[in-house]
């Protein structure tokens, strides 16, 4: 019969690899007894390690959307907030010009002109507000302000009143550089932003929301057109009759009333963008929890088992230290007495 025998070397190493191995198994038990979770899930689950992946890849998938939807929802709520302010500012512009023009006399002209380019300067701030980097009311071109600065765009109404001398006159030379695509408002004097299709975001696989309030919109032109003639009616540079300008406080009153509605229905079409966007930042956090739950689920120990197979090892480690310990006695001499 042929014996095979191994050198001290060989068994020595051989012993300390079953020793490290049998330390190693203690180790990962005596976490999991701890834990109540395994440490190797791949190998825990074997066949359906598959469903791990799925589930980090859902997981992944809520927690991003999960984040859109917060950024969204709290750019709109700045974007609330900007047309608040303008609703503040347009409120104030018509009760100081409802007030001058009560009197039927230029007494007063001076600070309802000065509240309303107040006026005019804080529509236009509002309307180039920013969420970080994002630019709200400029449409997709998010990296831009939404108007020019409010002195050059009333420079530039100024300019072109030309030989206007009635309200109706004055009026029409606002709306026309407001309005005509020609005119200075459309050609780079007023609006900055991307006249297009308007901004989305998406909010999951299959829905996003559609933020079409952009600083160009007739309901935001509306106040600032307004604005204009109250502040063009108390420049003394222009040379208007004093019932040319008594007429151009009424006209603006009157636009600063009727600019109300519109105002109000654009808040309210951000404020169903806003509910939508809540309403899935919701659906996205629990739908991560729940995955995030079976996972969990999927990783939990046995702690019969765990326990089992922990005693089972302290025991075999035991033996292993016998074993090593009896082996390091034999010797030669021993074995010839």
């Amino acid at each position: 019969m042929t014996l095979t025998s191994i050198g001290d070397m060989s068994r020595s190493f051989m012993t300390l690899r079953n020793g490290g191995q049998i330390r190693q198994r203690l180790e990962t038990l005596s976490q999991e007894m701890s834990t109540g979770r395994v440490k190797d899930l791949t190998a825990h689950l074997d066949r359906d390690a598959g469903r791990v992946t799925e589930l980090d890849r859902g997981i992944g998938l809520a927690e991003s959307f999960e984040t859109a939807t917060q950024q969204t929802e709290q750019m709109l709520g700045t974007m609330q907030l900007a047309l608040g302010t303008i609703d503040s500012s347009r409120e104030h512009m018509f009760e100081q010009l409802s007030a001058m023009q009560g009197q039927g006399t230029l007494n007063g002209l001076n600070s309802a002109a000065n509240a309303a380019q107040q006026g005019f300067e804080a529509t236009v701030s509002a309307l180039n507000s920013r969420f970080g980097d994002t630019a709200l009311f400029s449409g997709t071109a998010t990296d831009r302000s939404a108007l020019a600065s409010a002195g050059d765009m009333l420079a530039s109404i100024t300019a072109a009143l030309g030989p206007a001398v009635t309200a109706t006159d004055v009026a029409d030379a606002v709306d026309a550089w407001f309005d005509d695509p020609a005119g200075g408002f459309r050609t780079g004097d007023g609006y900055l932003g991307e006249p297009g299709a308007p901004l989305t975001r998406r909010v999951s696989q299959d829905r996003s929301i559609t933020i079409d309030a952009r600083a160009e919109d007739p309901a935001l032109t509306a106040i600032l057109k307004a604005a204009a003639l109250a502040v063009i009616a108390g420049d003394e540079a222009v040379a208007l009759p004093d019932s040319t300008r008594l007429a151009l406080v009424e006209q603006a009153s009157e636009r600063m009333i009727s600019a109300a509605q519109p105002l109000t229905e654009m808040r309210a079409r951000l404020g169903e963008g806003e509910a939508e966007a809540e309403r899935m930042n919701a659906f996205h956090a629990a739908r991560g929890s729940a995955l995030t739950m079976m996972r969990n689920d999927l990783a939990l120990a046995d702690p019969y088992d765990t326990a089992s197979n922990l005693q089972a090892t302290q025991a075999r480690l035991e033996q292993h230290f016998i074993v090593t310990a009896r082996l390091s006695q034999l010797s030669l001499a021993g074995y010839l007495r």
